[in-house]
């Protein structure tokens, strides 16, 4: 919960910058020693905490490993990291697949880095590396030609952004007369990028796992169904996900954040309790046009005498007494 608390109100203008920048979100660890394939493991921890350990901070790790040294633990355990296989979906608006070609026994995440879909010359899908450099084919929207084939070699983030800037996307397939389409405009190459892609790794919370502390050659997706991270001396490697290990869970303290925004009335009314509650009204509502969370608490600080508001006699300068003097004449 943010507790915001207000000394003098302002009410000349809206509030940017009133709430401070959301903090790093600390983790409290649970080390749980009975060895549990990590499904079971993610069911336990979502039953009696929160999730597996999400560990993204320094903090985090610090935390984990203070944990595993007072618990002399020093063997492997899962985390929440695991690869999401399964999020196969077009780049154009996120639509989920109605149609599947995959060649063989695609996808594989051969050698473990891949999550991107490109069609060879005969209309079936691969996953591959993303950074491979290939030909790829656009989808417009705005031409009844709608696909088109680049031949110049990109990595497929960048055929993507290619795409979106000269036409509408990289090209989909939702039908079998789409997929003839693109195979026809593939033929002559051994296969082109086009609009599939997945989610790689990631924590059980959903959180984004942009930086991972992997050991040398992971992840390798060896054997083909290391799609669960697990932990040893803060390294991580991707495992088969039906092991039994011991397993960190963790649950996110509540936390109170204070902000003191002093602001100022400008008004002739006397400041009563009718004018405190409308005043609260009108920063609560401009305080959630900017983003406050719905949790957020908003009251007025009493000053040592008691009283919300104090009272400032502005002095008038000599120029303004002048001038009032020269009107009145």
């Amino acid at each position: 919960m943010r507790l915001i608390i207000l000394s003098l109100l302002y009410l000349s203008g809206v509030f940017p910058g009133v709430l401070s920048a959301p903090l790093p979100v600390p983790h409290l660890y649970y080390l749980i020693m009975t060895p549990m394939t990590w499904n079971s493991a993610q069911s336990y921890c979502r039953k009696n905490y929160e999730d597996l350990a999400t560990v993204t901070s320094d903090s985090d790790w610090t935390r984990l490993k203070k944990l595993g040294t007072n618990s002399k633990f020093f063997a492997t355990a899962w985390i929440g990291l695991y690869n999401d296989i399964d999020s196969w979906r077009w780049s154009y608006n996120s639509a989920p697949l109605k149609l599947k070609k995959w060649s063989g026994a695609e996808p594989n995440n051969l050698g473990g880095h891949e999550s991107c879909g490109a069609m060879d010359m005969y209309g079936y899908w691969w996953d591959l590396d993303c950074e491979l450099l290939k030909p790829f084919l656009c989808y417009d929207a705005n031409s009844t030609k709608r696909f088109f084939s680049i031949t110049v070699l990109k990595s497929w983030s960048d055929a993507q952004a290619y795409c979106r800037e000269f036409h509408t996307d990289l090209a989909t397939s939702y039908n079998e007369s789409d997929n003839l389409i693109l195979k026809n405009l593939v033929s002559g190459q051994w296969s082109a990028w086009f609009g599939l892609f997945r989610d790689p790794w990631k924590w059980s919370d959903q959180s984004n796992a942009s930086s991972i502390n992997w050991a040398v050659g992971s992840p390798d997706n060896s054997g083909g169904y290391e799609n669960c991270g697990s932990v040893t001396y803060s390294i991580i490697t991707d495992v088969p996900c039906s092991g039994f290990l011991p397993f960190f869970c963790h649950t996110v303290p509540p936390m109170t954040v204070q902000d003191v925004v002093k602001l100022k009335v400008i008004s002739g009314l006397s400041a009563d309790s009718g004018l405190e509650s409308s005043i609260l009204a009108l920063i609560w509502e401009e305080l959630k046009k900017h983003g406050m969370a719905d949790n957020t608490t908003v009251t007025l600080r009493l000053q040592p005498d008691g009283n919300v508001f104090q009272k400032v006699e502005e002095s008038v300068n000599s120029e303004d007494t002048a001038a009032n003097k020269i009107c009145k004449t």
